[in-house]
Formats: C-alpha cells, structure tokens, sequence
C-alpha cells in the first residue's frame, strides 16, 4: 500500500509539473482544465481511458471495470486521468456523490483500483 501510494504520487506530480499552470498541483490542474472551457474539455467515456495527455472525463449511467481487479469506476462519476509522458503508466482520480476512486496503470495495465467511501 505505501509502495502503491508513492508511486500514484510521484507519477500524478511529474504529469501536473508539465501542465502549463503556476500551481502545479491537482486543484490547480483542475483550475487550468476548467479555465481552458471545461464543457469542450471534458470526455464522456465508456471504457477506460488511454493516451499521454491529461483529460477531464465523465462517466455516464454504467460503471467501468478497471482491469482485472474486480473493481469498478462507479456510473455518474466525474475524474481527472493523469497519464505518464509515455503513456503506459497512469492514474485515474473520479468522484460521484458517494465515493472517490483511484486507479492505477502500469506498463499499460491498470493494475490497482482503491476506492474511498
């Protein structure tokens, strides 16, 4: 779990230090996204997302299996994917009104999925 948390850590910083924002942070990247047209921004999304740049998503009335690990992004969730530069390793932050997930690719296979609430 420490190992699992740094990780997520350190990739989410290296991919919000390339944002072109002054607050290099998630709220700060959540400002810039939205600042930028966050309607135009955003991508509705029915399977998990891939590529290397930061995308706000919407998750419409069905969830999303995160890999094999038997969890699920929950349906009506909105998040944040923050890829690697490469884009092989990845973490997915999205909220709805009664949880908070977090899911983890690595090497291009989303490995781990933690949720909060």
């Amino acid at each position: 779990s420490k190992i699992w948390n740094y990780m997520v850590d350190k990739m989410a910083t290296a991919v919000i230090s390339k944002l072109e924002t002054d607050n290099k942070t998630i709220i700060g990247a959540i400002n810039y996204l939205y600042g930028n047209s966050l309607s135009q921004k955003t991508e509705n999304i029915a399977q998990l997302p891939d590529g290397n740049k930061v995308k706000l998503i919407s998750i419409g009335g069905s969830g999303i299996d995160v890999g094999s690990t038997g969890e699920k992004i929950p349906s009506w969730s909105f998040g944040i994917f923050l890829p690697s530069s490469g884009g092989s390793d990845a973490c997915l932050l999205c909220a709805n009104s009664t949880q908070i997930t977090l899911a983890y690719k690595s090497s291009g296979v989303w490995v781990s999925c933690k949720r909060i609430g």
